[in-house]
């Protein structure tokens, strides 16, 4: 009898040591986790500290540049200095019928110099009957925004110029030209520049002054 007391003692003893010892391991482990999870933040946020720290330089060394080249930095920059609508704009007849049907526009930019070149900018276009009686009659009327006019941009081989087809929409012009007028607003300098040009078209038939 008191040997089986003493075998269960040791057994009992023996499974009580057996479970620290696993609670322990469980431990250990659970706090090796938690030190690779806290080396593994440190280095995400040296990480990120770096980054910030080289996007920060960058905008010093930006800031430092614009403030050395003063206020007047924008006249050493080729910037839009005129708009014009070229002679290649013409009447169009888009139905095959006699008399066009609204006007093909081709507008240059220019620089400070005088020479074509591409710059971003809302453009807006406003056809005029001034035959009609009274007050100008306005048989189209377009509005193009930044994003929406460099679509028309064509600048290949010879071609460089904002290309737009504008139709009648507003009535037939009674006469034979129409005056179109073109503001364009650079994107730039915030600079507004207009130019009008009166444009040759075929009248239609039913138009009284067609001969």
């Amino acid at each position: 009898m008191r040997q089986r007391l003493f075998t269960l003692s040791l057994l009992a003893f023996w499974g009580l040591a057996q479970g620290g010892c696993n609670g322990a391991t469980d431990e250990i482990a659970g706090l090796k986790r938690q030190a690779s999870d806290l080396r593994r933040e440190n280095r995400n946020l040296v990480t990120t500290t770096e980054e910030q720290a080289r996007k920060i330089n960058e905008l010093t060394e930006k800031v430092t540049f614009l403030r050395a080249l003063g206020e007047d930095r924008l006249h050493k920059l080729y910037t839009a200095a005129k708009v014009e609508i070229a002679d290649l704009s013409c009447g169009v007849d888009s139905d095959g019928k006699l008399g066009d049907d609204g006007v093909t526009l081709y507008l240059n930019l220019f620089d400070q110099d005088g020479h074509k070149f591409k710059a971003a900018g809302d453009i807006d276009i406003h056809i005029y009957d001034l035959s009609a009686p009274g007050s100008p009659q306005v048989v189209a009327d377009l509005a193009f925004e930044v994003d929406q006019a460099k679509d028309h941009w064509h600048g290949r081989l010879l071609t460089y110029h904002y290309r737009f087809e504008c139709p009648w929409e507003h009535g037939r012009p009674k006469g034979r030209s129409v005056m179109a007028k073109v503001r364009f607003r650079d994107y730039l300098t915030g600079t507004t520049l207009e130019h009008t040009k009166a444009i040759d078209i075929v009248p239609t038939p039913a138009d009284p002054t067609h001969k």
